[in-house]
């Protein structure tokens, strides 16, 4: 089992192949030269726990393990979207679209190593490179890593079949999304057809008189924007993208024992999602769960979600959940109801989680995590405890279980 250092909120991430370099779209203002599908891209290192991912529930985070008192990166992270980029040419219209849903996100984690209930993310330079996806076109590129959490004193231990999954992710990532932008190509694949760019240019042409080559630029930036918020720009690509999902969940499953199937419609300006999971100790879970988030005051957003789970013994346990996030903190509820095999109720528990105070920067600090949880079963009183932990980043004091 290869130790790979933990990540904290502070460790800034960014594309190390081609150093703070990708490749995106490019469309340059009318009247256009000749077409440049795809230009160089630096893009500005940015810490693990990104205001605006934050905000908007991308970064998946510990709220009482920490390091170095500092929350530790997990399975699922993503910094987030409002990544700055500067392509060359600068001036490109489809750079506010490649910014708005940026992405550097984890694709390898530590089964066997778990933290508030979730698998720890990884990440790493040396001395096995474990890369996370970036954001790019074609298609995305394993490429940011955060050079720094090398300096950090403690390791998870990860499995063959862990790294095995993270390398069968990506690849099946990046092969997915290169069958659907080359299949999108063929104009005679109704499916894969982008009807929204044509419609979106005609509409323009029409109602506010543009001229034909405008209408068609303008239809490709409006289309595209549309197209990310629905999730795909034909019906042949959100196929892509959910099948990509599920063999990516399939493959996980197969090598280490846990994995899932999931359906995602919209993003997390406002999406939602149904999610299949089996996890290592033998529980099937369905999850729904609904979002929606703004850019306002650097990011913002709600979700609510219900989970069934069905346990080997034939046990089963239902459980809802709202939360609340800006750069200031967040705020999640989260009711469990547990039953026998007969469906009789056994306990509910219900646990509210504060976490508020400066949870963001490479100099986060004075932060409080405030829980409180209450069980009642039937036939019994009710139980309440309650916990607060607070320091921060430059603080010598001990808060939540430090690693």
């Amino acid at each position: 089992m290869p130790g790979v250092h933990v990540s904290t909120q502070s460790n800034f991430v960014f594309p190390m192949l081609a150093l703070f370099s990708t490749q995106h779209d490019f469309l340059a203002p009318p009247p256009a030269p000749t077409p440049t599908p795809i230009v160089p891209c630096i893009e500005i290192p940015v810490p693990v726990m990104w205001p605006v991912g934050f905000g908007l529930q991308q970064n998946k985070l510990t709220t009482t393990v920490l390091h170095k008192f500092q929350f530790i990166m997990l399975e699922g992270h993503d910094c987030g979207y409002m990544i700055p980029h500067v392509s060359n040419p600068p001036v490109n219209l489809m750079l506010p679209i490649i910014i708005a849903f940026s992405s550097r996100k984890v694709v390898f984690s530590a089964s066997k190593v778990r933290a508030n209930s979730t698998a720890v993310g990884c990440s790493q330079v040396a001395p096995i490179p474990l890369p996370m996806l970036t954001c790019a076109a074609p298609v995305s590129q394993p490429t940011s890593m955060p050079p720094m959490n090398l300096l950090n004193n403690v390791e998870v231990g990860m499995t063959s079949a862990d790294i095995w999954a993270g390398v069968v992710n990506i690849g099946l990532t990046v092969a997915f999304e290169y069958l659907s932008f080359w299949l999108s190509s063929k104009k005679k694949l109704p499916f894969f057809k982008n009807a929204l760019n044509p419609r979106v240019a005609s509409f323009l042409e029409t109602k506010f008189l543009m001229n034909a080559k405008s209408a068609e630029i303008y239809g490709k930036v409006l289309g595209g924007l549309a197209g990310k918020f629905l999730g795909g720009s034909s019906i042949g690509t959100f196929a892509a993208k959910t099948a990509a999902a599920s063999a990516v969940g399939a493959a996980k499953f197969l090598l280490t024992g846990e994995g899932s199937a999931k359906i995602a419609v919209g993003t997390n300006y406002l999406g939602g999602s149904y999610t299949q999971a089996r996890t290592l100790d033998g529980k099937t879970q369905y999850t729904g769960q609904v979002q929606a988030g703004t850019l306002k005051d650097g990011g913002q957003s709600a979700s609510a979600s219900a989970q069934h789970s069905v346990n080997p013994d034939g046990t089963t346990t239902n459980q809802t959940a709202t939360t609340t996030a800006s750069q200031e903190g967040q705020d999640q509820h989260k009711s469990k109801t547990d039953y026998d095999a007969q469906g009789k109720e056994k306990k509910t528990t219900d646990t509210d989680v504060d976490v508020s105070g400066e949870t963001v920067g490479p100099n986060a600090g004075n932060v409080n995590v405030r829980q409180t949880k209450t069980t009642s079963a039937p036939g019994k009183a009710t139980e309440t405890s309650s916990s607060e932990l607070s320091g921060g980043g430059s603080s010598p004091g001990f808060w939540g279980e430090n690693l």
